[in-house]
């Protein structure tokens, strides 16, 4: 099954067909890198303890609760951090979410999972988690994988 955001205006056919360079049997999503910024860090969540395991959104916003002043350029420069495209030659980065605007999914991955976008949480990433969980899903980046959307013509 593929998923699209709907501002996806195409993708190079190589690009779409790189994710059959890897084994099919290795993985249940494989997900878009960006052209050239990867926009989609709301949908974003590493295996690492460490690197963006949280949601970037809500951090911000707790920012914002507790008085903190997040203006434009901070705000942008938190987002900028966090946005860099993966480089072509980088390998599959195994993640517990991501989206980046379009997904492969393998069906029976996705068995008794559904789409939730509740309590302003981005709808991929318990939709993720509960594939990981229910049915061992392996999800991941491809950095080959590259979309355009509607902003990025020029």
């Amino acid at each position: 099954m593929l998923v699209l955001d709907i501002d996806i205006i195409g993708n190079n056919v190589n690009s779409f067909l790189s994710n059959f360079e890897y084994d099919t049997n290795d993985w249940s999503v494989m997900t878009a890198n960006a052209f050239e910024q990867y926009y989609d860090i709301w949908a974003l969540r590493t295996l690492s303890d460490t690197i963006l395991n949280y949601d970037v959104w809500h951090r911000i916003w707790s920012m914002e609760a507790i008085g903190s002043y997040c203006d434009d350029s901070l705000l942008k420069n938190i987002l900028h951090i966090h946005q860099k495209p993966f480089p072509i030659e980088r390998d599959l980065l195994e993640v517990r979410s991501a989206f980046g605007g379009a997904g492969l999914y393998k069906m029976d991955s996705t068995k008794n999972c559904y789409y939730s976008g509740a309590r302003d949480t981005c709808e991929h990433v318990p939709f993720h988690l509960c594939m990981r969980e229910k049915n061992q899903a392996r999800i991941f980046i491809n950095p080959k994988f590259i979309h355009r959307r509607l902003h990025d013509i020029k």
